[in-house]
């Protein structure tokens, strides 16, 4: 049987998951994982400059969702949550970035009767892996490394890892994929999804039950032609210093430490360069939102307050950054 494929890929994610089925009539699944991998890089979706001849003819072959995006991170290392949300369907407020206590989506494959693969890096720690995985070849347990010399393990007898240690809209959406039987090719869509969104697809196109605490949406209605979008809104968030929500047109991002808001007209201004939180005009846009983002923080179990009693300076000062480095560096 044709395999189900989907690419997704995130702000600083690895490669992450092979999944394949033993004979049977159920889809193989590969789910291909790129990094540091922004939106707008696919020649199949209107990028002149950036030659990408397989994504491209993986694009023609089935239906791209042109609005997915990665829920948010704690930290700068954003491949950590990201890929624990993709994997265990839950949203960012809710899931553990080694995925402990929370059943896996590839387990739920494994259970229905596939066979799991991985390949590549890991960043969830071993335990996680193990669990997901039946098999696994060249995998890379850690997070940054030279590419030519990182340690790099299997998952097979005896399935032992070694414990060892290594070292606004651009940045959160990405380009997502999916091609395989009964999906339209050559097709996009605009429907406004996350990460934790993928495999509830895939499972649903596979026959294969959500594990528990899943809550990703099912993009395969949408698939099939349906009418309607399983979300109205996205909802971002970094650490304790961003939220944002964005819906069809309008996109609110809230600074909580700082106190500020900018709104922004996605359509007449897709890059975000005209902030009109200030315009008297889109005084009633700017309420709206607000009360738009508080709603999806509830929703997500985000308690994360949009305002601080006592903001910092919305300034920083590099001239004073600049002199306590060279200070250190004298040292």
């Amino acid at each position: 049987m044709k395999p189900l494929a989907c690419l997704l890929a995130l702000w600083v994610l690895p490669v992450s998951a092979s999944v394949a089925a033993e004979g049977g009539s159920q889809p193989n699944v590969l789910l291909l994982f790129s990094a540091d991998q922004r939106a707008d890089t696919l020649g199949a979706l209107g990028n002149a400059d950036i030659r990408t001849p397989a994504l491209d003819g993986l694009t023609q072959q089935g239906t791209a969702f042109t609005r997915a995006y990665c829920m948010g991170s704690h930290h700068g290392a954003g491949r950590v949550p990201s890929r624990a949300m993709l994997l265990s369907g839950r949203t960012f407020f809710r899931v553990n970035d080694q995925l402990k206590g929370q059943t896996t989506w590839p387990e739920k494959f494994a259970q229905a009767g596939y066979t799991t693969f991985l390949t590549g890096k890991w960043h969830n720690g071993a335990e996680s892996a193990l669990r997901s995985f039946q098999r696994g070849k060249a995998i890379f347990l850690g997070g940054m490394g030279a590419p030519y010399h990182l340690p790099l393990q299997d998952i097979g007898a005896p399935r032992v890892f070694e414990n060892q240690r290594a070292s606004r809209e651009h940045s959160m959406r990405a380009p997502l994929v999916l091609a395989g039987p009964g999906i339209p090719a050559g097709r996009q869509s605009a429907a406004l999804c996350y990460l934790a969104d993928i495999f509830p697809t895939l499972g649903a196109l596979a026959g294969v039950p959500a594990p528990e605490g899943s809550e990703g949406r099912s993009l395969a209605p949408g698939l099939a032609g349906n009418v309607g979008t399983p979300r109205e809104a996205i909802l971002t968030a970094f650490a304790k210093v961003q939220r944002a929500v964005r819906e069809d047109r309008w996109k609110l991002i809230g600074y909580p430490q700082i106190n500020r808001t900018q709104l922004f007209d996605l359509k007449a201004d897709p890059l975000e360069m005209r902030d009109l939180a200030a315009d008297p005009q889109q005084a009633a846009e700017v309420q709206r939102m607000t009360a738009l983002l508080r709603r999806e923080q509830e929703l997500a179990g985000d308690t994360q307050p949009l305002n601080s009693a006592t903001p910092q300076p919305a300034e920083f000062d590099f001239s004073q950054a600049r002199r306590k480095g060279r200070a250190r560096a004298g040292e």
